[in-house]
């Protein structure tokens, strides 16, 4: 079949296809989502220029109008995204010491930081009392320490960058426990700095994140089984559940402790908090994974 080839098209046309090459060579990263977006919005630049200029084609000229507005559109979105967010002091300790190194961008932890509340507990300032308190919030120590007291006797002592009421949250947002859970010991500040967070508050900031939801799931239950850890065993004491019960537990399965002279009484769990507490963390681990 016989046919006339044409002139080659304009320069406005070519330029436009080397933009669209181009997206074929970007890497498969945010920043290379960025890049793709500006060679799209680029070669819909030129090929307005060359419809409206050249071919003095409407609808080509539609089109690429929208594809240009989206492209260019959906750059600046991720540009504002990047842009460089700061945190007061105590946020931007945790975030570094923490959150950062679970790849948790800036502008997705600023939504639970705008959430929560920095407070500074002075020295013998009462956080929780046992038997008490209702387990309303989740909180962690930035800075400091707390003693850890049931009936009177120091259990141990909360360190930075641990949580003071994991368990209670545990019960108080998973399955048919999700009701408010007192405090079974007393909670008592050395001086030190906490950041927390009211429960309904939290939630509400991540049910728009689950990725980060899934980050705090794992990092509660992770806090929650070395205080399992240190139920089961205490190197300080010599304390092993093979040879100490632990069915002397409240109703409630938090907190609760054996009578004893030993001052580093530690937690006890019944069986039906330990399950789900095992069960809660697998799962959040292995939606991590997953993303």
């Amino acid at each position: 079949m016989g046919c006339e080839w044409s002139a080659a098209n304009h320069t406005y046309f070519q330029i436009a296809n080397l933009f669209l090459a181009f997206t074929y060579f970007v890497p498969n990263t945010l920043s290379g989502l960025l890049l793709l977006r500006f060679f799209l919005g680029t070669a819909g630049f030129f090929f307005i220029l060359w419809a409206g200029i050249i071919l003095c084609s409407p609808d080509t000229l539609a089109w690429n109008l929208v594809f240009l507005a989206f492209n260019y559109g959906h750059a600046g979105w991720m540009l504002y995204k990047r842009r460089k967010i700061h945190f007061v002091e105590e946020h931007e300790v945790l975030y570094g010491a923490m959150f950062e190194q679970l790849g948790v961008p800036r502008w997705q932890y600023k939504c639970v930081a705008d959430s929560s509340e920095v407070m500074e507990l002075e020295r013998d300032h009462v956080y929780a009392h046992e038997d008490e308190t209702d387990g309303e919030h989740i909180t962690i120590l930035t800075n400091g320490s707390l003693r850890v007291m049931k009936a009177g006797n120091i259990m141990h002592r909360l360190k930075p960058y641990e949580f003071l009421d994991s368990p209670e949250w545990i019960a108080s947002t998973t399955g048919n426990m999700a009701a408010p859970v007192t405090f079974q010991v007393t909670l008592i500040s050395d001086g030190c700095t906490v950041i927390t967070w009211k429960r309904r508050d939290l939630l509400r900031a991540l049910r728009s994140e689950p990725h980060l939801k899934n980050i705090f799931d794992s990092l509660i239950g992770q806090d929650v089984a070395k205080k399992l850890f240190k139920s089961q065993t205490n190197p300080s004491t010599g304390f092993n559940s093979s040879n100490q019960s632990l069915n002397a537990t409240s109703p409630k399965g938090y907190g609760s402790t054996k009578n004893s002279t030993n001052q580093f009484d530690v937690y006890a769990y019944n069986s039906e908090t330990e399950s789900l507490i095992a069960k809660d963390e697998k799962s959040s681990l292995l939606e991590i994974k997953t993303k």
